[in-house]
């Protein structure tokens, strides 16, 4: 028998469908028909494997509190009111700084309108929900849960959410 040649091997597959094309031109009619390179998917899957972060790192954990009220310095909720007669004004909340007061860890919420803080606020975010312990430079006692979790939506006729 005699020995194949580097390019009757390449071709070797594609004889035994009656017809004789090189390898490069069986490759090229593949792609143009939409056939898939399977060494180049795999790559691309596992370059996106080690890109995306794990999916434990993601998933709700015990430990994890849930971040419905991010209270991380520098978040902003900016709101627009209207007045009653028409004319609309620019509302801000916005976490100025974490503040430790009597061994605690406290938000400060800053109510900003038209530029200038109009109130203060400290919140803690724990298990059971998010508390302020003080209003306008006064310590609330018990502290009052502002959003209670696990947070349940409204149900049934004409509930709804306001945002």
């Amino acid at each position: 028998m005699a020995r194949l040649g580097r390019r009757d091997r390449r071709t070797q597959a594609c004889e035994s469908k009656s017809v004789f094309f090189p390898t490069r031109v069986v490759r090229q009619i593949q792609a143009r028909q939409g056939k898939i390179n399977m060494r180049r998917v795999t790559g691309i899957f596992v370059v996106l494997a080690a890109a995306l972060p794990s999916a434990s790192q993601d998933a709700p954990g015990k430990n994890r509190l849930p971040n419905y009220y991010p209270l991380k310095a520098g978040t902003k909720w900016i709101y627009e009111a209207d007045e009653g007669n028409g004319q609309k004004t620019q509302v801000t909340n916005r976490i100025a700084e974490i503040e430790s007061i009597d061994g605690q860890a406290l938000a400060r919420l800053e109510n900003v309108i038209d530029g200038n803080v109009a109130s203060t606020e400290h919140l803690a975010s724990t298990p059971k929900g998010v508390f302020r312990h003080r209003a306008k430079g006064v310590e609330v006692n018990p502290p009052v849960c502002i959003l209670k979790y696990p947070f349940d939506a409204p149900r049934g006729a004409g509930a709804h959410l306001v945002y």
